[in-house]
């Protein structure tokens, strides 16, 4: 499968479009109908290299995400989500990179170091699916051959209400209150220490906790899933001689 190239500067063009036209009424829609509240976008650089490492619980998270963050995320994302037909055509148009989920990962993850070099922001999931138990579980390796070969910050986010407001492999919308929080950016100094999955794994479970907080919801406890204990059911990341 051929990846998305670095976008031209229509294409970043059409994306501020589109973004500002769409955005703006699914946000108002999502407070109207969810309550939805966001905390701490100032945590999030307006320009330059970044990665936005969020907990994954319902497929409408990168849509809350985007929505609530105040610039374009270029998403990595499993591959037969991208495939799907007719949505494939927006997923090519919003730069969002497939992930295979099975081998080695290499080309995707070297997209994923260009657009951080070329100063984008990356929207990531590290737990590399839907926690269908409501948990955050551990950020796989490949958060952090992202952050040091792209010498970006992470910043970390919670996100907690989406799960049932559209529950994992369910299409049918409830009534839910949805809370967003955005935590301090783990710097780009910090990319290469070899703690970075364990730390960004904190860093959102902590977001998560005060995310549930705010929206009325009972803390979920964590588990003690290991990165690797995650990775068994997920694709190796590609080897740090990427570049």
């Amino acid at each position: 499968m051929a990846l998305p190239a670095s976008p031209t500067l229509l294409q970043r063009l059409a994306r501020r479009v589109f973004l500002a036209n769409v955005g703006l009424p699914l946000r108002l829609l999502l407070r109207h109908l969810c309550r939805t509240r966001v905390i701490g976008t100032d945590n999030i650089p307006r320009t330059g290299r970044v990665i936005l490492a969020s907990n994954h619980t319902s497929m409408a998270d990168p849509v809350v995400l985007q929505v609530f963050c105040p610039r374009h995320l270029t998403f990595l994302m499993t591959e037969r989500y991208y495939q799907v037909p007719v949505a494939e055509w927006f997923f090519r148009f919003w730069g969002c990179v497939p992930v295979r989920e099975s081998g080695l990962n290499r080309r995707a993850l070297r997209r994923g170091i260009e657009a951080l070099r070329d100063g984008r922001a990356l929207g990531i999931f590290p737990e590399g699916r839907i926690s269908r138990d409501g948990q955050t579980h551990s950020a796989l390796r490949g958060v952090g051959l992202l952050a040091r070969l792209g010498n970006a910050p992470v910043v970390p986010v919670g996100l907690a209400g989406i799960d049932a407001f559209l529950p994992p492999d369910h299409w049918t919308f409830r009534q839910s209150t949805i809370t967003m929080v955005v935590g301090q950016p783990i710097p780009a100094a910090d990319a290469g220490r070899a703690d970075l999955p364990e730390r960004v794994t904190q860093a959102i479970r902590r977001c998560v906790q005060v995310a549930r907080t705010r929206s009325g919801q009972p803390q979920v406890p964590e588990g003690a899933t290991s990165t690797s204990q995650a990775e068994a059911h997920e694709p190796a990341p590609a080897s740090p001689e990427l570049p």
